[in-house]
């Protein structure tokens, strides 16, 4: 029995690795990887802990994802990312779901830091506002190309969320 509850690792580094690499090649996460991960997440929970604790893990997904939906509004973080973090949630709880997020999202800010100092796309994009303010208010186009700019600064937070699992899976093992 030990051994079939330690395979949740193998499959939860299988989905990362999955969603990663998806992520990597379409900027998104499908549905086709994370949904049957959540479902069998809660089976999971149901095989090894019973009804009530499915019951909580179901309860500790949908905060996850109410945690993160202003997130996801403000265009912070994707929907893929979110039902990734509630993968993990449904495995291993909402505190460890926490601690995934909240490295991720350091690692993403380091990321997102790096690609201010090293590509000027931010300080391009307050030019364009600025240019737009002082002469193109009257005009009916937006001030920056969003299809040209919104792929160039986007940070793919699938393979950040595996460093992260793995980092946190390694310090709980440690301990």
């Amino acid at each position: 029995m030990e051994e079939v509850k330690d395979m949740r690792e193998i499959f939860v580094c299988s989905m990362l690795l999955m969603a990663g690499i998806d992520d990597m090649k379409r900027n998104r996460i499908s549905n086709c990887i994370v949904i049957p991960a959540i479902i069998l997440s809660v089976i999971y929970k149901v095989y090894f802990d019973g009804f009530l604790y499915a019951m909580r893990g179901i309860k500790d997904m949908t905060l996850i994802c109410l945690i993160f939906l202003p997130v996801f509004k403000l265009r912070g973080i994707g929907a893929g990312d979110i039902k990734l973090f509630c993968m993990i949630t449904g495995f291993y709880g909402f505190i460890f779901g926490i601690k995934v997020a909240a490295l991720t999202i350091m690692f993403a800010g380091v990321a997102a830091v790096y690609r201010v100092l090293k590509y000027p796309y931010l300080l391009n994009r307050f030019f364009e506002l600025k240019n737009y303010l002082l002469y193109g208010v009257c005009g009916t186009g937006h001030y920056f190309a969003a299809d040209k700019s919104e792929r160039a600064v986007i940070i793919r937070m699938a393979p950040l969320t595996a460093a992260a699992y793995f980092l946190v899976l390694l310090y709980l093992l440690k301990n």
